[in-house]
């Protein structure tokens, strides 16, 4: 569930201004003016960092910034299915822009600070997309959104160590989701998908995604067979 926190600067690791949103989401109330989504670094030692919202109502209420975490899988699964219900149709469109998305903003070998947020590349996405996907605000906005996930999944701590899972378990699942491959209660339940490739004795040390577009082979009775997009998960064991 999404768990709403109060702002505090000091926990704050990057944050990502959403620079057009007044023009293309005139009635958007979810974030500072400014348009900031915030990745926040919650240093208990538990579960961070998490990609944040300002919450404008309990805002007003408490009189102080407040802010809505995502959290839980569940939080992003309907953030995906709010643009695609209105796309039913054009649900490999939508597939294809979440790949680009998924693609940017390399954090190998960095830390979050060091990750410069790739503005120039997300609106390049959305320019493309915007006339094929509806509507133009919850697209503008998840453009700017799934990439926050991303990152903040690539520097995810649990009781402070650094996950192996990054952002390609969500990413698999997201795709599969949108391509009717997977079940909505499926979502984000992959962890079978990378048992299968260790032993019960390995230790798993790193988990990648590769998307895998569609095409045709031939089976060995000479028919050509329709491969659907999909993708392949590599496991790095020791």
């Amino acid at each position: 569930m999404t768990k709403t926190v109060c702002f505090e600067e000091s926990r704050v690791f990057n944050k990502v201004v959403i620079p057009n949103l007044k023009s293309i989401c005139p009635k958007e109330k979810s974030y500072y003016k400014d348009g900031t989504f915030f990745i926040i670094y919650k240093n208990n030692d538990k579960v961070f960092p998490n990609v944040c919202r300002i919450d404008e109502d309990l805002s007003r209420l408490y009189h102080k910034p407040m802010m809505k975490c995502y959290i839980a899988a569940k939080d992003s699964v309907t953030i995906i299915e709010s643009i695609l219900f209105p796309n039913i149709e054009k649900r490999e469109i939508f597939a294809k822009m979440v790949e680009e998305l998924s693609a940017l903003h390399d954090t190998k070998c960095k830390n979050i600070k060091d990750v410069v947020i790739e503005y120039d590349k997300i609106e390049e996405i959305y320019g493309r997309y915007k006339d094929h996907l509806k509507p133009a605000c919850k697209v503008y906005v998840f453009c700017y959104y799934w990439p926050s996930l991303c990152i903040a999944l690539d520097f995810r701590r649990i009781n402070g160590v650094l996950t192996v899972i990054h952002r390609s378990l969500i990413v698999k699942d997201a795709l599969a989701l949108i391509r009717q491959q997977i079940r909505r209660e499926d979502y984000c339940d992959s962890w079978d998908d990378v048992k299968e490739k260790a032993g019960p004795a390995d230790m798993i040390t790193n988990i990648e995604y590769t998307p895998v577009g569609g095409y045709e082979r031939v089976d060995k009775f000479g028919r050509k067979i329709k491969v659907e997009p999909h993708g392949r998960l590599k496991v790095t064991t020791e």
